[in-house]
């Protein structure tokens, strides 16, 4: 085949310029042709002309061998020396939604959430409450104290949630007598409460890109808790999960194509991500990069165990109340000073998360976890507290007894 058979095509206009797909900034895509037939390659081949800050440039070669279209008819493997024009696309299905009602239903009941709890534990108040606003967690009644991880995308809409069951002291998955974790789509279909299902997944946490600047830098780990966990740590950072080590694909990171993009692969795992960053790049732009901070500090004894980012970050705790340290060795929720993250609204039209945060009750903290016990036991602490006028320290609030 020619090798000069495919080109840019030439300026004429704007109207020879297209949206791109990654940056989706309008009338900067430069689409390829066939200079021997005139003919234009699918819309989404092409170069965007914001190098600089997109860098999106998916070339007929890769389109070619992304869809098995060179093909060598003597021998049936593929070469580059024949190309044959490809049939017609089959429709890409469209994606379904969980119904935003059974999403908003499991923004509450926090104080039987464990992984929520251990948050409480590790965290104070203000941090864990804006953590569970961030990332929409949600609690689950398919196993007692599991955990909800929506993954949103851009537009707002629930593509789907993934089930988790997490021990509150340690924050580790609970993988005994089985490995706890399942889908809502799947949860849903098995009740007949879904009839079909389309399960195209995004990047957990992608609702946070929306109306985010584009020189702000995300970084991408496996677990969606250590997303959650680095997001108090590394706050500059808009913190991404992809689920796990072989969901890294171009489809997903899509969204983020032209920012700075930083993965942060568990151990064990830099290698892979390593060879899939030279497949990902022509797509997702020449700023994405693996981070080998993990390399560079494992002992083999955290090799063995499979060490990730959030098992670091989290290693420094007071022995005795359990917070989470800094290197200087006071409380972290010292410094905690969150990137605000804007209010968007979601798939329903009259609901937004800001709505979701003031309608939703806050989890009850764990001092008034206590006190509420103590006043089930002895309801003259209710009086008490009333006539004394006390409030949470941390927080300037009267005390709550009752997560309503």
């Amino acid at each position: 085949m020619n090798q000069h058979r495919y080109t840019l095509q030439p300026y004429k206009g704007m109207n020879t310029r297209y949206t791109c797909p990654a940056c989706e900034k309008p009338k900067q895509l430069s689409r390829y042709l066939d200079a021997e037939t005139g003919e234009l390659l699918p819309d989404h081949v092409g170069r965007c002309n914001r190098e600089s800050d997109c860098g999106y440039h998916y070339t007929p070669r890769q389109y070619f061998e992304d869809n098995k279209l060179w093909v060598n008819d003597a021998t049936g493997t593929r070469t580059q020396t024949v190309y044959q024009s490809p049939k017609p696309a089959r429709p890409v299905p469209q994606p379904s939604y969980i119904p935003f009602s059974l999403f908003r239903q499991s923004l509450n009941q926090y104080d039987q959430n464990e992984f929520i709890n251990g948050l409480y534990g590790l965290f104070d108040t203000e941090i864990t409450n804006d953590l569970i606003s961030r990332f929409y967690i949600g609690t689950s009644k398919h196993w007692p104290g599991a955990t909800v991880f929506w993954q949103v995308d851009k537009s707002g809409n629930i593509r789907t949630g993934k089930i988790m069951l997490y021990n509150s002291l340690t924050l580790k998955r609970v993988k005994q007598p089985f490995s706890h974790i399942h889908w809502v789509h799947s949860v849903l279909t098995k009740q007949g409460r879904l009839a079909e299902f389309e399960l195209s997944q995004c990047l957990f946490g992608l609702h946070q890109l929306r109306n985010q600047p584009d020189n702000r830098p995300v970084a991408i780990v496996e677990s969606e808790k250590t997303a959650i966990l680095a997001t108090v740590y590394l706050p500059k950072y808009i913190w991404l999960a992809c689920g796990s080590l072989s969901n890294l694909s171009t489809e997903k990171l899509l969204p983020v194509a032209g920012r700075s993009v930083t993965l942060f692969p568990d151990l064990n795992g830099f290698d892979k991500w390593s060879q899939k960053v030279e497949e990902l790049r022509p797509v997702v732009g020449q700023r994405l990069t693996v981070s080998d901070v993990l390399e560079k500090r494992a002992t083999d004894a955290d090799r063995k165990k499979g060490y990730d980012l959030a098992d670091y970050l989290i290693r420094n705790r007071d022995p005795l109340a359990g917070w989470a340290l800094t290197d200087s060795g006071y409380p972290l929720f010292w410094d905690y000073n969150p990137v605000a993250v804007p209010v968007q609204s979601l798939s329903s039209p009259a609901v937004s998360v800001n709505s979701i945060r003031t309608v939703t009750p806050l989890p009850l903290t764990l001092t008034e976890q206590t006190l509420q016990r103590m006043n089930q036991r002895n309801p003259v602490l209710q009086d008490l507290i009333n006539q004394l006028d006390l409030v949470n320290p941390k927080t300037g609030q009267p005390f709550r007894l009752s997560n309503q």
